[in-house]
């Protein structure tokens, strides 16, 4: 189990990250392109940024439909991706593309700041204004083949005054960090898919919203088991649990609980998956 650091003014000075662990306010500066991973081989900064993948993603939870989207920049591929699938009907409907570099951009702070996606026929425009308490979400993707077209207009409230985020850098080894940003956020607005038309309240639906920043090394994994709801009562409950590359993932670690706005940081986590039948039980345990 981890305590809450003070937050640095910036993630990285003269190349080296100030701080690994969780901190209790979000960056003021990312900067987590001037880390030096090849140190003492200094490299500039174009090159660094082919390593960095970056990306944000929104789960978006209602008893209705469940919908996930993600702008990401691997700056030399740009990839999106938005669906939703309907619980009710069953109805699946996905798009994605994916493009040369440029087409991709993933804000550097969160504090004012744009993500963006747009090719011919897809767009998705993410909106970040914390100093606002707020995140707000432009997807228009038209009709392609079989698939029926995808709107949505969204407003995430993200107040970090009263709630606390996830806001973690974590060793991948060396110099070489993993930042992410993660908090279950009540959501407004609509979503639509073709002709039906989902609206949300932010008393009864919930979007996760997930910020990362990684120089990840050729060769990867992570399991991830997210989800966030209401009780009965009204009070808002999540979980973020992840096995990834960490090596000392009991000290170091993303996995965290939320209870109506209150963090506890959670030990390391174990998935036991099936390697046949994935509809079978599943163990997940920390």
């Amino acid at each position: 189990m981890a305590d809450l650091q003070e937050t640095p003014a910036r993630m990285v000075e003269d190349g080296e990250v100030v701080a690994f662990g969780l901190f209790k306010k979000e960056f003021r500066e990312v900067n987590i392109d001037r880390a030096q991973i090849y140190a003492p081989l200094p490299l500039p900064a174009p090159l660094l940024r082919l390593r960095l993948k970056e990306w944000q993603h929104f789960a978006v939870i209602s008893d209705e439909f469940f919908m996930g989207f993600v702008v990401n920049d691997n700056h030399y591929v740009g990839m999106s991706f938005c669906y939703v699938f309907d619980r009710h009907d069953a109805q699946f409907t996905e798009h994605h593309r994916q493009s040369a570099a440029g087409a991709a951009r993933v804000a550097r702070e969160l504090w004012r700041d744009a993500c963006s996606f747009v090719v011919k026929g897809y767009s998705i425009g993410i909106e970040n204004l914390l100093e606002e308490s707020r995140h707000c979400i432009h997807i228009d993707i038209r009709p392609d083949g079989a698939r029926p077209a995808i709107r949505a207009e969204l407003e995430l409230r993200e107040d970090i005054e009263r709630e606390q985020p996830l806001v973690t850098v974590l060793p991948i080894g060396g110099n070489r960090p993993l930042y992410t940003h993660k908090h279950p956020c009540p959501v407004s607005g609509y979503v639509s898919v073709g002709a039906k038309r989902y609206e949300l309240d932010p008393a009864r639906h919930i979007a996760l919203i997930d910020v990362q920043k990684t120089y990840y090394p050729y060769n990867t994994f992570w399991n991830w088991a997210t989800f966030a709801g209401y009780t009965a009562s009204g009070e808002r409950l999540a979980v973020n649990l992840v096995q990834n590359i960490i090596g000392d993932d009991e000290r170091y670690n993303e996995n965290v609980f939320w209870a109506d706005g209150r963090l506890s940081h959670l030990s390391a986590v174990r998935f036991d998956i099936p390697k046949r039948n994935f509809l079978s039980e599943w163990r997940i345990e920390t």
